[in-house]
């Protein structure tokens, strides 16, 4: 699945497929991210807006919980997390149903997130990297990098800053 500034959406079948399908999605607002658990697909973008899909030509809005631009949607194995501006971070394991975390000690946009092995790793729009365990004290971790980090790739024996 691709997801575009525009409210577009491209998908195939299998993983062999040559073939993209067009979907197009009737929205005010640009989509950011798109994430799935293998029966759901979950889609976040600006002004709160959250979609689920369960049949990828179909989008249901969600009600918002928030008017803050929501950047990045990633499932860790046990639940959604959706992070945004102004700090916001939010979860559900259904991907409709939605609670906001409370009391998290940073106040940052959130660009981007990662999940890893039990520990989240989250960036700011200022390339700002920080950790946790629970999604509510995030530890400020030094890179060493005088440019912004953009992105981070974990796996079992290492983890790149890009």
């Amino acid at each position: 699945m691709l997801l575009l500034d525009r409210p577009l959406f491209f998908s195939s079948i299998g993983t062999d497929s040559t073939q993209l399908v067009k979907n197009k999605i009737n929205l005010q607002n640009n989509l950011n991210s798109v994430s799935n658990n293998n029966s759901l697909f979950v889609a976040v973008g600006n002004n709160g807006k959250i979609l689920y899909s369960i049949i990828e030509n179909t989008w249901v809005p969600i009600n918002e919980f928030t008017n803050e631009n929501l950047n990045k949607v990633i499932w860790d194995g046990s639940k959604f997390i959706v992070v945004g501006n102004n700090s916001i971070i939010a979860t559900s394991p259904t991907g409709v149903d939605w609670s906001l975390q409370q009391n998290v000690n940073i106040s940052t946009n959130i660009k981007n997130i990662k999940y890893f092995d039990g520990i989240y790793t989250i960036l700011n729009d200022n390339g700002d990297l920080f950790y946790s365990l629970n999604l509510s004290y995030w530890e400020k971790r030094s890179t060493g990098q005088n440019n912004p980090i953009k992105d981070v790739v974990t796996s079992l024996d290492w983890i790149r800053i890009t």
